[in-house]
């Protein structure tokens, strides 16, 4: 049954407005949505009886290393908010916005909404991968896109709503999960998802979604073998032969895409092992002169850093065949703009989960663990903290990690 949750629209009114904002309002959208965070936090807060929670240990470090960018920027920048508007709207923002929203809702629903939005847009996306085409074309108008001038063409790589492959990718791989701790009671419905889903996810060709989303699966199946969930009975045996039967029929009708889809698959892996492909070359040599500037800064810099934006300001004065478009990692920019400071803060935020989630008996906690995983596996060939979407699932992820409610088994309450 659709249970109408007011605090679930409002976030949901939020989260229509965010993905309105990248499409057509991309140069206001900080000042839209710090305002929106703004009202909705507050209305949040008088709903909970204007009393807030203590923050769980990854909130409270997450949080701690939001505030120590923000301060240090004013500092370096004397004070300019400018400097940190950016941090203020994509992620402090989001990140209250999320804790207040957790405190008074379950987090089977939220999930729930996740998986189905991700199975519709997994659709979407093999439609898109399929005829090389965008539904969404028509209301981009962010020019600056480049993978939206690739639409239409050999080159055309799934995007679907996210105006990158990247982004669709780290979205396939949390709606992964979801349908697998959390599915349909329809069996069909799982096969028929998870197809679209990992197809789709091929479609974006991100090799570092590839990479994320084998290595959290790995750690999902060994999770499973060491508590002893992985075993096979007659109806497991029933649906394997029913899943492969299925795959072998879907097979053999779209042969000639799937063969294309294989095709591009595999050369995509041989681009990434050749050390003059153009990412390849631009992220290893800006790997390597981000190390050398930091190695050359003064030791106040090395250990605080230079202030936000320094890293691609170092991009912008250096750019390496032409390219100045990003820096294209989280850890190379974290450590350049904010020190071992804050490179550390990351680096024990990741750790402290990896720790946490692969000795947890807890479903729910499996669960957000391996999403928030992924995300940080797939930032070392990205700037994810960039992007609002993966900061907004990041924020709430991190939110609801630790959250002291007890909740029904995930396993129990499918649909």
């Amino acid at each position: 049954m659709f249970i109408i949750n007011k605090r679930m629209i409002l976030f949901e009114i939020f989260v229509v407005i965010l993905f309105f904002c990248q499409f057509r309002l991309a140069q206001k959208q900080g000042y839209i949505l710090l305002f929106l965070e703004i009202i909705i936090g507050f209305i949040y807060w008088i709903w909970n009886k204007r009393k807030i929670r203590m923050l769980s240990y990854p909130a409270l470090i997450y949080f701690l290393f939001i505030i120590y960018r923000i301060v240090l920027s004013l500092l370096v920048s004397g004070g300019m908010v400018d400097n940190i508007k950016t941090i203020l709207y994509k992620e402090l923002g989001m990140f209250l916005l999320c804790v207040l929203l957790v405190q008074g809702c379950s987090r089977l629903p939220i999930i729930k909404r996740i998986r189905d939005f991700g199975v519709v847009v997994s659709i979407l996306g093999c439609y898109e991968l399929v005829t090389h085409s965008s539904i969404f074309l028509p209301y981009i108008t962010v020019e600056s896109r480049i993978y939206i001038q690739t639409l239409g063409t050999a080159k055309t790589r799934v995007q679907t709503i996210f105006m990158h492959p990247t982004i669709c990718g780290v979205f396939m791989i949390i709606t992964w999960f979801c349908v697998l701790f959390i599915p349909y009671k329809k069996n069909w419905k799982n096969y028929l998802s998870k197809f679209f889903v990992f197809l789709c996810l091929l479609g974006t060709q991100s090799r570092s979604c590839w990479i994320a989303f084998f290595v959290v699966n790995v750690l999902y199946m060994w999770k499973n073998y060491k508590t002893n969930k992985i075993y096979l009975n007659k109806n497991h045996f029933f649906h394997i032969c029913i899943f492969l039967i299925f795959t072998v029929i879907l097979a053999f009708i779209f042969r000639e895409y799937i063969i294309k889809v294989f095709q591009t698959v595999v050369k995509r892996w041989l681009d990434g092992m050749d050390s003059n492909n153009a990412g390849n070359y631009n992220r290893v040599t800006m790997i390597k002169m981000g190390l050398h500037e930091w190695g050359n800064l003064d030791i106040l810099r090395k250990i605080f850093g230079a202030g936000n934006g320094y890293a691609y300001q170092l991009l912008l004065s250096n750019p390496i065949r032409g390219w100045r478009g990003a820096v294209d990692n989280q850890y190379l920019t974290v450590l350049l703009d904010f020190g071992l400071v804050g490179f550390f803060l990351l680096i024990f935020l990741a750790g402290y989960i990896f720790i946490k989630t692969i000795r947890s008996s807890d479903s729910t906690y499996q669960f957000f663990g391996l999403c928030l995983l992924s995300m940080f596996i797939s930032g070392f060939f990205y700037e994810m903290f960039s992007w609002i979407t993966v900061t907004l699932l990041f924020c709430l992820f991190i939110s609801i990690l630790e959250q002291k409610i007890i909740l029904c088994n995930m396993e129990r309450d499918n649909i």
